[in-house]
C-alpha cells in the first residue's frame, strides 16, 4: 500500500508513496499512530505496550532534537552579521534577522509583504527579478550577485547577494 521513505528531513517527518506515486509528507505524531495501528494488528498486549513505549520514547527524542535544532537556528539568524531574509516566490519579504535594519537602517516590519526587489538600486533589479524567477524553476543562482542597495540615509550599501529555495516549502532563503 505504502513505502515510507526518511530522508535528510527531521527525524519526526516521513514521506509516504501511495500506489499512484504521490508523496505525502506527515509528521511525527501521523507516524507514530500508522506505526502504533500496524503493531496493533498482531502481537501480544505485552509486544504492543513495549512498541508504543518506544515509539513513544524516540518520538520525545525527536521532538527535543528537533527543538534544540529550531533554537540553533534561530539563534544563527538572530546573530548573523549578514543580512537573512525569507521571501515568498512571488519576492515579498516574509522576514528578516536584525542584520537587515542594522546594515541597511529599514525596519523590518516596514518591508515584510512588500516587493523585495525594490529594496535595490533601479539598475540592479532586472537582475534580482531574473535570480528570483531563476531560483523558482529550481535552479540555482549562479554566480552570486553585486547589488548595490539605498540605506535608509541614503548612502548606498554593496551587497553580495545569493538565493535558494527549498520547494516544498514555497519560500525563497537569501
Amino acid at each position: 500500500l505504502f513505502r515510507s521513505h526518511f530522508s535528510s528531513r527531521p527525524p519526526f517527518e516521513a514521506m509516504i508513496s501511495t500506489r499512484d506515486s504521490s508523496l505525502i509528507l506527515i509528521g511525527g505524531f501521523l507516524t507514530s499512530i500508522l506505526f502504533a495501528s500496524i503493531v496493533g494488528l498482531w502481537g501480544s498486549n505485552r509486544d504492543r505496550a513495549q512498541s508504543l513505549t518506544r515509539v513513544n520514547r524516540d518520538l520525545q527524542q525527536a521532538l527535543q532534537e528537533r527543538q534544540q535544532a529550531e533554537q540553533n537556528l534561530d539563534r544563527l539568524f538572530r546573530l548573523s552579521p549578514d543580512i537573512l531574509c525569507v521571501l515568498n516566490r512571488r519576492g515579498e519579504l516574509h522576514q528578516a534577522n536584525p542584520a537587515f535594519r542594522k546594515l541597511l537602517g529599514y525596519d523590518v516590519e516596514h518591508w515584510v509583504g512588500r516587493d523585495f526587489i525594490r529594496l535595490f538600486h533601479p539598475q540592479d533589479r532586472e537582475a534580482v527579478k531574473l535570480a528570483i524567477q531563476e531560483v523558482n524553476l529550481g535552479r540555482p543562482v549562479t554566480p552570486r550577485l553585486d547589488l548595490s542597495c539605498p540605506r535608509a540615509d541614503g548612502t548606498d550599501c554593496w551587497i553580495e547577494w545569493s538565493c535558494v529555495t527549498a520547494a516544498w516549502e514555497g519560500l525563497l532563503y537569501a
